[in-house]
């Protein structure tokens, strides 16, 4: 799926728990995936890759939960080769993993930036919704309302183009823009 600007693909993200469970999945994660994306709501990562490379994602994903990590090419369910970046405790129990086609080279890998970039006040209150810090924490922390903390919250949504809080904390980390914890 090429997005307006410059012909940049859209980010493959996909939200997955403790359990590797996809609770979200991007339009062009469910592309590459080769799945509707009704199907990826409560299925495992590992059910959407071929059969032998589902032992292989068990086996790394140990290690990714502990300080992250990429890999490929694993085969997806639809035969296309894949590699994986996953980045653990986005939120508690929350993971993203972004997906490219194996061999698409570096870039492929890193989302494309379609919107404005988040202000560096925004890109804070990023980092603390990540720590999981509440509107209310996070304004007696930098001294402002939490009206203030919800305004700014939905403008670095609308920038990033994410619907939910974890999606734009999930976009914020895939981009580089606050550092994952």
């Amino acid at each position: 799926m090429a997005s307006p600007v410059s012909g940049a693909t859209a980010p493959a993200l996909v939200i997955v728990d403790d359990q590797r469970t996809c609770l979200e999945a991007s339009a062009a994660a469910c592309e590459l995936l080769g799945v509707e994306p009704e199907e990826i709501a409560g299925a495992t990562l590992d059910s959407l890759l071929a059969p032998g490379m589902r032992r292989r994602l068990r086996h790394l994903w140990h290690a990714f939960s502990e300080g992250g990590g990429s890999a490929g090419p694993l085969r997806s369910l639809s035969g296309g080769e894949l590699e994986i970046k996953v980045t653990p405790d986005v939120l508690p129990g929350r993971h993203l993993v972004v997906l490219s086609e194996a061999g698409a080279g570096e870039t492929a890998s890193v989302p494309a930036r379609r919107f404005r970039q988040p202000s560096r006040r925004e890109r804070e209150i990023l980092a603390l919704l990540a720590a999981g810090e509440t509107d209310n924490q996070i304004a007696e922390r930098l001294g402002v309302s939490p009206a203030t903390v919800q305004t700014h919250v939905r403008n670095v949504k609308t920038k990033l183009g994410a619907r939910t809080r974890a999606q734009a904390v999930a976009k914020a980390i895939a981009q580089n823009l606050i550092d994952s914890l």
